[in-house]
């Protein structure tokens, strides 16, 4: 990480710092807005700072691999996968006995004020608010669950769509804390090795592939 993207980070954490114990959630007007390496970064910056820190995914869609869970996972602690230095993770799924468990902000709450008998922050990395297929989670619900709701979004993205978004906030009783913005020119130590590898090992296909696989799907360098 960079530098300038390392003191974002930080600026994020100061900023959302202050409660001792918290639910704080992340979305986006529409897909592909950094929302999930930011809520990776803030939780895992939150962690190696001293604090326990649960990262919930529910941006998964209907359809999930059989080690997500569920909302009743969630308030019973299943399916949580432990990792290092104080941060636990859960991806949530809707279950097909139950599609609307996450339509209900009441119950989501209540499900999260129980874990925060454990950690002192509860990271939701949640969907787009616009989304765009069936299977995907209507992510206000939760978003209303939320004690700070942070919105990232592209910089130059149009008034009508922000509007838009703001609307269906308030119908959905979410409250923005706050809006980061985005230039879209961000790139992982990943992406970048992959680029340098496609103009290095051109002659050599096979090679570049490789290099190139490796990097983009190594989760230290993204």
């Amino acid at each position: 990480m960079r530098a300038n993207h390392f003191q974002s980070i930080q600026d994020i954490v100061i900023a959302i710092s202050g409660a001792e114990k918290q639910i704080v959630g992340l979305t986006s007007p529409e897909r592909d807005d950094l929302v999930s390496s930011i809520a990776k970064a803030v939780a895992l910056f939150t962690a190696r700072s001293g604090k326990s820190v649960l990262l919930v995914k529910l941006s998964q869609p209907v359809d999930g691999n059989a080690s997500d869970g569920t909302l009743s996972d969630l308030s019973e602690r299943r399916n949580l996968v432990h990792r290092r230095q104080g941060l636990d993770y859960i991806a949530l799924v809707l279950s097909p006995d139950s599609p609307y468990s996450f339509s209900d902000t009441a119950k989501i709450r209540s499900a999260l004020d129980g874990l925060l008998n454990s950690y002192e922050l509860i990271v939701l990395e949640l969907g787009p608010v616009f989304a765009n297929s069936a299977g995907t989670m209507n992510p206000l619900p939760a978003a209303a669950a939320c004690d700070r709701l942070l919105l990232t979004c592209r910089r130059g993205m149009k008034r009508a769509v922000l509007a838009e978004v703001a609307e269906k906030m308030r119908a959905a009783r979410c409250s923005v804390d706050g809006i980061i913005l985005n230039d879209m020119a961000y790139l992982t130590a990943g992406a970048e090795i992959a680029q340098l590898a496609s103009r290095l090992f051109w002659p050599v296909p096979r090679l570049r592939r490789c290099i190139q696989n490796w990097a983009m799907n190594s989760e230290l360098l993204n």
